[in-house]
């Protein structure tokens, strides 16, 4: 019990320190990038519907990746790759992992493996799209 305690407490501390360079870092307090909603694979999965992006964020990795990107490199949470979530993309991303999780073995695997697969499936589709549309 002691411990859950002691993990909350780290936990808001993170966050809240993770938080602040992002707002100091723009002119105006506030203007940057909403890691939860604007960052992280919940970004790109989910471009237009906050709620979920904050949910896929904080189930995925508690939001720490969200959080990364936005603090240490708030123009990516912009970028080409949480631009490049359109129906398109997202068939893709469902058909690959449609894929891998009927593929024999995938139960048995542990939650890092099945994220790491998922990761690279979300990874090689986004290039595949902006190496498509460069191309044009």
């Amino acid at each position: 019990m002691k411990m859950n305690k002691l993990s909350c407490i780290a936990l808001t501390l993170f966050a809240g320190i993770s938080i602040a360079p992002v707002s100091m870092a723009n002119d105006q307090a506030g203007s940057g990038p909403n890691p939860f909603t604007d960052c992280g694979i919940g970004a790109a999965l989910f471009p237009d519907t906050h709620w979920a992006a904050v949910t896929s964020n904080v189930i995925w990795d508690v939001g720490t990746t969200a959080l990364t990107s936005a603090t240490a490199s708030p123009e990516t949470c912009s970028g080409a790759k949480v631009e490049a979530a359109h129906a398109a993309i997202t068939e893709s991303v469902r058909a690959e992992m449609g894929v891998k999780v009927s593929a024999d073995g995938y139960s048995s695997m542990d939650q890092l493996q099945k994220s790491a697969d998922f990761y690279g499936v979300i990874n090689t589709v986004v290039e595949q799209a902006h190496s498509d549309s460069c191309a044009a």
